[in-house]
């Protein structure tokens, strides 16, 4: 019997911890996603008025030229 007990309690740590390292990994996701979202909304501030250097580079790839 007392062996049943020790070993129950220690499956139970185990998915204690499992779950625990589960959550913690999701935490860090979101955080990486956070700061991924503020990256791109200070990245499109960046060029509100319109003038994307990358726009610009395409275009001039591509033959068109400034007026």
């Amino acid at each position: 019997m007392n062996n049943i007990v020790v070993l129950l309690f220690f499956i139970i740590s185990i998915l204690i911890i499992i779950l625990i390292c589960y959550i913690s990994y999701n935490l860090i996701q979101i955080h990486i996603l956070e700061e991924r979202i503020k990256q791109k909304e200070s990245e499109d501030e960046d060029y509100s008025d319109g003038e994307d250097p990358n726009y610009i580079e395409q275009y001039h790839m591509l033959g068109g030229e400034d007026e």
